[in-house]
């Protein structure tokens, strides 16, 4: 099963206003290399921002982001699941989190589009 990450406006402005930005000074400056800038930074945010999901894939939940793949949690050695706000660094467009709690001293914070259907299919 394939969950969507939530988005928030607030990450969204954060992640895409640079680029702006950068296009428009681009524009404005006939700079080949901001252009060039611009477009590669497009394409990198774009890929994230589009690219994040969570995947539980037999025994595992596979986050990425993009094409790449940054954690693969065994789901049996998850402890615990908690409802969170935060805006750490993660894989994670939304403020409204959870955070997972696994292999004793690790965690991950993700932001499903419907954690409590998410939690449901992890079976916790």
């Amino acid at each position: 099963m394939i969950y969507q990450s939530k988005h928030s406006i607030s990450w969204g402005i954060l992640l895409w206003l640079p680029d702006i930005f950068l296009f428009l000074s681009g524009q404005e400056s006939g700079s080949f290399l901001l252009n060039l800038i611009a477009i590669i930074y497009l394409v990198i945010v774009a890929t994230a921002w589009f690219g994040t999901r969570y995947v539980i894939e037999g025994e595992f939940l596979i986050i990425k982001t993009g094409p790449f793949s940054l954690n693969r949690i065994w789901i049996a050695s998850i402890q615990k699941v908690v409802k969170i706000r935060s805006s750490n660094f993660a894989p994670a467009w939304s403020s409204d989190r959870l955070i997972i709690f696994y292999e004793k001293t690790k965690t991950q914070e993700i932001s499903p589009r419907n954690p409590d259907q998410f939690l449901k299919d992890l079976n916790l």
